[in-house]
């Protein structure tokens, strides 16, 4: 009985406890989406910044508490790494490496998201700009905005 209780009772019951971990990346976006317009969210430095469609897009820290997703990314709750890993990329730039990647909801189970959304990590070079900024939305030809 110690061996079942220790390797099989215990774990199961924290697991339970804690939850399976599905809103562990869970990005709610809600308010209107802005046509040819974006807002800033988070700035990473003077050059790199991120800039949202969307005009609310919190990030779920737990079933009852949301942050704004620039907060989170601020504070390192996620990065930007952990949402690019659970995307697919549809587009990229020969322009020094932007990507375009997009989240369908459907398709994931809603485990990453709510609905489906686009985001673009530019990194062109100098003599394409040089942006190297992040845009979030729902249109698939963001990333136009790299090249601008």
């Amino acid at each position: 009985m110690g061996f079942i209780r220790k390797y099989i009772v215990i774990p199961l019951i924290a697991l339970l406890l804690t939850g399976c971990g599905n809103s562990k990346y869970k990005i709610n976006i809600s308010g209107q989406v802005l046509n040819n317009s974006l807002i800033e969210i988070y700035a990473y430095s003077e050059k790199e910044k991120v800039y949202s469609m969307f005009t609310e897009i919190e990030y779920q820290v737990d079933k009852k508490y949301k942050i704004p997703l620039g907060e989170a990314l601020e504070k390192k709750v996620i990065t930007l790494e952990e949402i690019f890993e659970q995307m697919e990329v549809i587009s990229a730039l020969n322009d020094g490496g932007s990507v375009a990647f997009e989240y369908t909801a459907k398709n994931n189970d809603k485990k990453l998201s709510n609905q489906d959304f686009v985001l673009v990590k530019c990194n062109s070079l100098e003599d394409n700009g040089g942006n190297k900024n992040i845009y979030i939305g729902n249109d698939k030809k963001l990333i136009k905005y790299c090249n601008s």
